[in-house]
């Protein structure tokens, strides 16, 4: 599979779906996209608007296919606005669900983000409110799909980006899932929550200098969850890099920016709105 490109593009950064990652509709129709790959473009994936064109679901039930994925469900919930879809691969007994971002077209979404205050959350600490609204309008009818359809599993992943990523911390808290991989992922709740997720098999995946991932800012009602993997300003995810290295590579990475692609017309204005881009976060696994 060829690299991708970095998407400066403001198109991108908006609509998710609309990327062509390869030139294709979804990476899934490649032969053998790799786990890692896998669940970045599942977090892709469900910023396709299936809710409002049957023809959607049908062209990502055929992706999800072509992996060996079976019984598609899509989630759309009115109330809240939160939106995503579950698949089951029979073969393995494995179980994906992955959960939409934040839509900036979309009015309860934006609100969900604005909505701060911290809330009791199932005995588990505190979490953003607004989160935990758009996770219990979700969860539910997730659940009651994965006990109907996908009951004898062995095992399930959880994936998200941004908002979605933030609905998937959530989920994992209550479902001890197999493997959790968040994609610019904010912080959820504070330290009491962050420990009962501990013990789960959770990767935060942050795009060099993606704003998302730092914000709301680090308190003592928020921190983040799970093992930063930190992808740098090539795109490269080092196994290990220190605090001063990775300032040295932001540092690099905004000027690099500003020079080159925050001053084009239809770009995103700085790099840590272009690195937010599901795009290039699938760029680091290609």
């Amino acid at each position: 599979m060829a690299r991708l490109d970095y998407d400066t593009s403001l198109r991108s950064l908006l609509r998710p779906e609309l990327a062509q990652p390869g030139g294709q509709w979804s990476l899934l129709l490649t032969a053998d996209p790799g786990p890692d790959l896998f669940l970045a473009e599942c977090a892709r994936l469900a910023y396709c608007r299936f809710e409002q064109d049957a023809s959607i679901a049908e062209r990502l039930r055929e992706a999800l296919a072509h992996q060996g994925y079976e019984k598609l469900q899509v989630f759309d919930v009115a109330a809240t606005g939160t939106r995503g879809f579950a698949a089951y691969d029979p073969r393995r007994r494995l179980c994906v669900v992955s959960f939409r971002g934040t839509q900036p077209d979309e009015f309860r979404d934006v609100l969900i983000d604005l909505q701060v205050a911290v809330a009791p959350w199932d005995g588990r600490g505190t979490v953003h409110q607004g989160f935990a609204t758009a996770a219990r309008g979700i969860l539910p009818e997730v659940r009651a799909w994965l006990d109907a359809q996908a009951a004898d599993r062995l095992r399930l992943e959880l994936t998200g980006h941004s908002l979605g990523a933030a609905v998937a911390v959530l989920a994992a808290s209550l479902w001890q899932p197999d493997r959790v991989a968040l994609f610019g992922c904010p912080r959820v709740g504070d330290a009491d929550f962050a420990a009962s997720v501990r013990a789960l098999a959770i990767d935060r995946y942050c795009n060099c200098c993606d704003l998302v991932c730092r914000i709301p800012p680090e308190s003592r009602w928020y921190t983040h969850v799970g093992r930063c993997r930190y992808i740098d300003r090539l795109g490269q995810r080092p196994e290990h890099v220190s605090g001063r290295a990775i300032a040295a590579d932001q540092f690099a990475a905004r000027l690099d920016y500003l020079l080159r692609y925050a001053w084009r017309l239809g770009n995103a204005g700085a790099r840590e709105l272009a690195d937010h881009s599901m795009i290039n976060y699938l760029r680091a696994f290609t």
